[in-house]
């Protein structure tokens, strides 16, 4: 089919928007969580852009729930033990295409996304050379104070991290990025 006449989406990506054909996007759920320790807010910096992500991703399939979802991503990007989907913050579609691989191909998807504030089990974050994500990096834990929103990949993160900040009521550390 001539490119002329496929349907084109445009999808955020680490490098900008880019237009993707409708066809190549696979649909899927994803979940992602905010989890809080005293005054700080764990997150991931991305391998293309270093800006901060949320741990969190895609379910494996149909069944999983969220909570087996983001559980079994935490394992693998940060290396805590997810226990509870508190309150959501945040739910929408996003279409994101990244190139993991850093190869010629993309990976896109039409995904309806959640994000939830999370009981976790506390305990020591993965080392850097153990986070088993293909976009995710140095898993840490990040005073509020020190957010801005330009420091995230995406403008729904932290849309949905500043309502949990004034979830658990601690706006006041967060002075001015609102």
């Amino acid at each position: 089919m001539p490119w002329t006449q496929l349907e084109l989406k445009v999808c955020a990506s680490l490098y900008g928007s880019i237009l993707i054909p409708e066809t190549w996007l696979t649909k899927r759920r994803g979940v992602y969580g905010v989890f809080f320790k005293d005054s700080q807010i764990l997150l991931l910096r991305s391998k293309t852009n270093g800006q901060f992500m949320l741990p969190g991703g895609g379910a494996d399939s149909e069944n999983e729930t969220l909570l087996e979802t983001l559980a079994r991503e935490a394992l693998k990007e940060v290396g805590l033990h997810v226990t509870k989907l508190v309150n959501r913050m945040y739910h929408g579609q996003t279409l994101f295409a990244y190139n993991p691989r850093h190869t010629d191909i993309f990976e896109a998807y039409d995904q309806y996304t959640e994000v939830y504030l999370v009981e976790f089990e506390d305990g020591k974050l993965l080392a850097d050379d153990l986070v088993d994500d293909l976009e995710g990096k140095l898993p840490r834990w990040i005073l509020i104070a020190e957010l801005r929103q330009e420091l995230f990949s995406d403008f729904w993160i932290w849309r949905a991290v500043v309502r949990a900040i004034k979830e658990m009521e601690l706006e006041h550390l967060l002075t001015g990025n609102s």
